[in-house]
């Protein structure tokens, strides 16, 4: 296979520097970006592995074909966290899924209850509008005394309206949870899950569930979805993640936030 260089970087409008082009040849900057070229946009933007080619090639040609091109708009910010946002958020979610022609919406449900609500709204979009719902429960034993949060009625009536239902170690806490509250101090997995919760818990939450169901095979490789993650109970957040497997974490792109709580101090 040909190796190329692809680039989804976008140059500052005051910028001199091109964009990096499929077909070897290397960036033509100014004198004065030479080094910001060589150390940062060749190395970031070489692929060196099949997966991470396909990936992008894909992520290219949804932009060519205009699928990642629409929505423009602003972030979505709400007062405060938590359930009472669930309504607006799936609504704001399916209004970017199908403005961008992503079909997989993967979405964190413990109960079930956030699920359903995924399925009547998907119901009353346009039926030339096909989505792949993807729902993503706690871990067995969560919570201590329950086995699993989500009914095994529950679970086979949403299998049954075409969900796929995810349950998996999760992403960013996993084993490494058991190390460090037994022996204290923090992992690299929950560091990265504190660092994603400055933007909020559902912020961490939809990455996470994005790694899961990607893990679960539930979605593509390179496939850009819509994930859906709350603060607790019910949604309040929503983004357009291309997610890697857990064990290339590092690899998963955040490309837009729909929404989220605005997190100011008093409005928790």
């Amino acid at each position: 296979m040909r190796r190329c260089r692809i680039s989804l970087w976008q140059p500052h409008p005051g910028s001199k520097l091109t964009r990096l082009p499929c077909d070897n040849q290397p960036f033509t900057p100014d004198t004065g970006s030479q080094k910001f070229v060589q150390t940062e946009a060749v190395k970031r933007h070489s692929l060196r592995d099949k997966e991470a080619a396909v990936a992008a090639l894909l992520l290219v040609t949804y932009r060519q074909q205009g699928a990642l091109a629409g929505l423009q708009k602003k972030m979505i910010t709400f007062v405060k966290p938590g359930p009472e946002n669930a309504s607006d958020t799936l609504d704001h979610a399916l209004q970017a899924a199908a403005a961008k022609g992503i079909q997989s919406v993967v979405l964190a449900s413990n109960s079930g209850q956030t699920a359903f609500m995924l399925l009547d709204k998907i119901k009353k979009v346009s039926p030339a509008q096909t989505f792949r719902p993807v729902i993503v429960t706690h871990v067995c034993e969560f919570k201590q005394g329950t086995v699993q949060e989500l009914s095994d009625i529950d679970r086979r009536k949403l299998e049954s309206e075409g969900c796929r239902v995810v349950t998996a170690a999760h992403a960013l806490s996993a084993g490494e949870r058991s190390f460090s509250s037994t022996f204290g101090g923090t992992s690299r997995l929950e560091v990265t899950a504190h660092t994603l919760r400055l933007f909020g818990q559902g912020t961490k939450v939809a990455l996470e569930i994005g790694l899961m169901a990607r893990d679960a095979g539930a979605i593509k490789p390179g496939e850009p979805v819509i994930a859906i993650g709350g603060s607790g109970r019910g949604a309040d957040t929503a983004i357009i993640l291309t997610p890697g497997t857990s064990s290339s974490l590092l690899s998963s792109q955040i490309h837009e936030i729909i929404c989220k709580p605005g997190l100011y101090k008093g409005d928790e």
